[in-house]
């Protein structure tokens, strides 16, 4: 399996969501068998969580800001854990290193690897006085950044992706999640 084939398994995955009940106030969270833990801010909430044992894949969970969540689009977290024994998880860990995408980062003393993209969702806009259609940029309302995170230990590879949509005010919220991440084997 190519690795663009792979992380569009993950996309597709972590983008089924459903419903739940909005946090009032920072919650601590784990998940039986995905070896983390993570602080879910006031305003976020656990949208999906999902365990599989085959073919290396353990377990995902989604996290949503709530205000949005009944929206086309909203700001949310998506975690995965993967059996790093699968051979194609040992060849996506392998990438990482000599990929020009990513950079390598730290967090709580694990080193990874990041990678930013931003996608220009919403449609041009026409400005008052002008004649041309101006393309969308990166403060345009439905603009998406999606930031991927990958922390490969010699048992699982969690790879985090934040979906961080303009105009919804989550840059605090995705920060406190990423800063609250904790792997716990």
């Amino acid at each position: 399996m190519s690795r663009t084939a792979f992380m569009s398994l993950v996309i597709v995955l972590f983008l089924a969501s459903c419903g739940a009940a909005p946090a009032s106030t920072s919650q601590n969270t784990a998940q039986q068998g995905c070896h983390f833990t993570i602080t879910v801010p006031a305003g976020w909430a656990v949208v999906q969580k999902q365990q599989n044992s085959s073919s290396g894949f353990l377990c995902a969970m989604t996290i949503g800001l709530t205000a949005y969540e009944t929206s086309q689009q909203y700001s949310q977290m998506n975690i995965q854990v993967l059996s790093a024994g699968s051979a194609n998880v040992q060849q996506t860990i392998q990438e990482f290193a000599h990929n020009s995408q990513y950079s390598t980062i730290q967090l709580h003393g694990y080193n990874g690897y990041i990678s930013t993209q931003t996608y220009y969702v919403a449609p041009p806009t026409m400005q008052p006085g002008q004649t041309t259609l101006a393309p969308p940029t990166a403060n345009s309302p439905g603009t998406e950044t999606h930031t991927e995170y990958d922390f490969p230990t010699q048992q699982y590879l969690y790879t985090i992706i934040t979906q961080n949509i303009v105009g919804q005010n989550a840059d605090s919220g995705l920060n406190s999640l990423i800063q609250s991440f904790s792997i716990t084997s």
